[in-house]
């Protein structure tokens, strides 16, 4: 999309940065099963080619998107429940989360954390590159992601039509080869 290709130009001007990560985090209390959740993810990933988006430019110059096979998703976990978890830690830990730079022509443009409070308590942090998602997307990212989720836990079956739907890239250019 023409929207891409500014975020490919502004990466390639200014090099690898994280102004465009756009984070998001949820606060979870009750006992959550991050097995459970790194399933729920790789479904999500699974169902959206989008989410496993990286990009490169050919010998002429057009960029491309490449879609990659499901890789293993792993979540980070930080245990913070020894520590005195305030606002300002957990702020801190966000923001150092937000921070970390995308490589767009490799790196998997998706990061979970998860800090544990507690055995009660946690921080869901989701960071994602501009290039593959918006703030709507996110809220969709998050119905889908917890549907999986309760639906693995509870052994019910999630039909298709009652999730979201992502914007999904454009799939021509998967099967396009490079000139050498």
């Amino acid at each position: 999309s023409i929207g891409q290709e500014r975020f490919w130009c502004i990466h390639q001007l200014l090099g690898a940065n994280c102004l465009y990560n756009q984070q998001s985090e949820l606060r979870i209390s009750g006992k959550l099963d991050i097995d459970i959740l790194t399933s729920s993810l790789m479904e999500v990933v699974r169902r959206h080619s989008i989410l496993r988006t990286t990009f490169i430019q050919d010998k002429k110059g057009t960029l491309l998107q490449i879609i990659n096979d499901i890789q293993k998703v792993e979540i980070s976990v930080v245990d913070i429940s020894q520590e005195y978890a305030t606002e300002k830690l957990i702020d801190r830990l966000s923001l150092e989360e937000g921070q970390k730079v995308f490589d767009l022509t490799k790196d998997f443009l998706l990061r979970l954390c998860i800090l544990c409070l507690s055995e009660q308590e946690y921080v869901l942090l989701i960071t994602m590159h501009h290039a593959i998602t918006d703030g709507w997307s996110f809220s969709l990212f998050f119905r889908e992601l917890w549907a999986n989720y309760h639906s693995i836990l509870t052994h019910k079956i999630i039909y298709k039509k009652e999730l979201s739907s992502f914007p999904e890239s454009d799939d021509t250019l998967i099967d396009e080869e490079l000139e050498q």
